[in-house]
């Protein structure tokens, strides 16, 4: 039987390609999703980014892990640096976990193409998890990160 191209996609392939792996779907077909998925994922970080840095200052002084800006003379700009910051370690962490876990992934038959092309429900909780979790580590704690990200 001919796999299903990416026009052929019913809603019930969808549906299952969104909380696990999608047996009717071709590896092209999930590759291409997976492009489409992570590049509307990093356009919508980037507009979050860009929305928390400029407009949620008064929101991020209620969290604690901003203290170390709340004793700086320049608050606000502290406060912006913290979120680009903070939603930059948190996609370097998400994609270096995806990185370790679909590395020399070459096959269609490699079980862990399914990794990388399905399960978008749980990898989009994840990806906001690592979000939403990373404004609340101390700013100590991303000293390192924010070092290295200066170079690269």
């Amino acid at each position: 039987a001919a796999q299903p191209s990416c026009a052929m996609v019913s809603c019930h392939d969808v549906g299952e390609c969104l909380v696990g792996p999608a047996p009717g779907m071709s590896a092209k077909t999930k590759m291409r999703v997976a492009k489409w998925y992570y590049l509307a994922g990093f356009v919508i970080t980037s507009v979050l980014a860009w929305i928390l840095r400029d407009y949620a200052s008064e929101w991020l002084n209620g969290i604690s892990a901003f203290g170390t800006c709340r004793e700086s003379s320049a608050t606000d700009q502290c406060m912006s640096q913290e979120v680009a910051l903070r939603m930059s370690f948190a996609n370097c962490c998400f994609f270096a976990l995806h990185f370790v876990v679909c590395f020399w992934l070459k096959r269609d038959t490699d079980p862990r193409i399914e990794l990388h092309g399905a399960f978008w429900l749980w990898k989009t909780v994840m990806w906001a998890g690592c979000i939403i979790g990373f404004f609340f580590v101390p700013s100590n704690a991303l000293y390192g990160y924010a070092q290295l990200a200066r170079v690269g």
